[in-house]
């Protein structure tokens, strides 16, 4: 009869080979688990150092729309910004708060009708860095500010003659003299629609609204936008909102425009404007709205309270 010794030794041997396997595979997940926690934990790291980081202009472009011209400037992520149309010297200039750029970036060469140059500098007020955009006209124009993704367009199209004087020939006899034309029509605003998912306010006028400027001024912090060439036919000049934002919307009529101070709780958020015809649609982040955008007028904001 054979002895069972043998067996008893080789199934020992198994249980401590088995043994140790299972240990080695423990003791190596754990080291694969604490290597992916370190490696998850730099890049959340290493995610939050990019939020934090300004905002970096990453370039300038011209191009010609037909008859207009349009100016994009491209970030790193979404620009807050603000715009303004001087007349003396004839330019518009874009100020973007907290944000940087390698190097100017401005195009060289411009191929446009409205449009002479594009410079960039870096400027410093308190504590915050600035980047001015400043693009020179030719002549006067119109414009709109759209941002699309982390893009800032400016689109202009020409609404006036250039500040050049033509000599003209001396007529024969001198023709009687025209009728003169008729007063443009002013227009006016009839309503201000407030959002009720809190993301921002709709201007509405009685025709269409051609261009605006913008402005952030601190103490208190609000953004200013005047629309020229219309009047306020509002009822109410302060509007209070149910926001978690926006403190109020103040209106006020000035020759030869309306404007809209917006009044924020805190620093001023990203923002969007947009121009639809006879509306002006002022857009902000920072709330956390749902679903789909609704507008309802100011009026029946304020009634809700």
């Amino acid at each position: 009869m054979r002895s069972a010794y043998p067996e008893r030794v080789y199934y020992k041997w198994l249980v401590l080979a088995a043994a140790a396997l299972a240990l080695w595979g423990v003791g190596y997940h754990s080291d694969t688990l604490t290597t992916a926690g370190l490696a998850a934990g730099g890049s959340i790291a290493h995610a939050q150092e990019e939020a934090d980081a300004p905002a970096r202009i990453t370039g300038i472009t011209v191009s010609r729309q037909e008859q207009d011209t349009q100016v994009t400037i491209s970030g790193s992520r979404p620009l807050t910004y603000t715009v303004v149309k001087l007349q003396s010297p004839l330019k518009i200039m874009v100020e973007i708060p907290d944000c940087t750029m390698e190097k100017t970036m401005g195009p060289g060469g411009i191929d446009s009708d409205l449009v002479s140059e594009v410079t960039s500098q870096a400027l410093q007020k308190g504590e915050r860095t600035y980047m001015r955009v400043e693009i020179a006209l030719k002549k006067d124009v119109t414009y709109t500010v759209n941002a699309e993704l982390s893009d800032l367009i400016i689109r202009m199209a020409g609404s006036g003659a250039p500040a050049t004087t033509v000599e003209q020939e001396e007529p024969e006899a001198s023709p009687a003299p025209a009728a003169a034309p008729p007063a443009a029509r002013e227009g006016r605003i009839v309503e201000l629609e407030v959002s009720t998912a809190d993301v921002g306010i709709t201007v509405v006028a009685d025709d269409m609204i051609n261009t605006y400027n913008t402005i952030q001024l601190d103490d208190p912090v609000r953004l200013v936008i005047d629309i020229p060439g219309v009047k306020d036919q509002l009822e109410k000049k302060v509007y209070s909102l149910q926001s978690s934002v926006v403190d109020k919307v103040k209106v006020g009529q000035h020759p030869g425009k309306v404007r809209f101070a917006i009044y924020f709780k805190g620093k001023i958020p990203a923002y969007t404007i947009q121009k639809d015809n006879n509306k002006l649609l002022v857009l902000w982040s920072g709330a956390a709205p749902a679903g789909k955008q609704a507008l309802a007028p100011a009026a029946q904001a304020a009634a809700a309270k």
